[in-house]
């Protein structure tokens, strides 16, 4: 959340102060998307190989420091920059349905391969993590385009809130888990009592306190109490 307040600064910078100034490099990028193949995703791949290359790394390590760090700021900059330009041009997404299987497959094998094959960083291992990363985020995103396109109440509703669970969860989690420390509650249980609580309380909250309110609106658009967006 921290480095997403970073990304979003640089929208704003972007939409107010340079987008007529380098428009038509944009244009070219979303018309580069315009359907996505699997030959035109090596370019992000290529982009993610040199990042972990440079830092030496699979993913980013832990850091909870003030002060900004690169690693993070390149490494999810460069899917935020990929997000934003699908985005431009919504056609970019549909077409992930056609590769949605391959991309899915390709993506989840060399997972497995890694996990259990983990081996000595090398310019290969970083090659196949790299297209492992782009193929899982891709190919996901391509399964839910084909197969999950039709429009779902039950599913919108929980799309909805998933920002707002997302933002606000983390906190229930870690005050839950330090709650039920010293607690007679069995180890085997404590996760499943975390995450119904977590649950309830998050979808409560967004209910009641989020979806019809002025925080509802900035997270994912005005929602009225009847009428298609209830």
């Amino acid at each position: 959340l921290y480095y997403l307040l970073f990304f979003y600064g640089a929208s704003l910078i972007y939409v107010y102060a340079l987008q007529e100034k380098i428009s038509h490099l944009t244009a070219k990028f979303t018309k580069y998307f315009e359907r996505i193949t699997l030959t035109k995703l090596l370019l992000p791949a290529a982009i993610l190989f040199f990042l972990l290359m440079y830092f030496q790394m699979y993913t980013p390590p832990v850091y909870t420091g003030i002060k900004p760090n690169l690693i993070y700021l390149l490494y999810y900059g460069l899917f935020f920059g990929c997000g934003w330009l699908m985005h431009c041009n919504i056609r970019s997404i549909e077409s992930l349905g056609v590769n949605g299987w391959a991309l899915f497959i390709t993506g989840s094998c060399l997972s497995v391969l890694h996990f259990f094959k983990p081996g000595i960083a090398t310019p290969l291992s970083y090659i196949l993590v790299s297209v492992e990363t782009i193929a899982l985020v891709f190919g996901i995103t391509g399964l839910f385009v084909k197969y999950l396109h039709k429009e779902n109440k039950g599913w919108r509703y929980f799309s909805d809130a998933s920002y707002w669970v997302y933002l606000v969860h983390v906190l229930i989690v870690a005050s839950l888990q330090v709650a039920l420390l010293e607690s007679p509650v069995p180890g085997i249980l404590r996760m499943p009592v975390v995450l119904i609580i977590t649950f309830l309380i998050t979808i409560l909250s967004y209910q009641y306190f989020v979806r019809y309110t002025i925080i509802g609106d900035y997270l994912h658009g005005k929602r009225s109490r009847t009428g298609k967006n209830n």
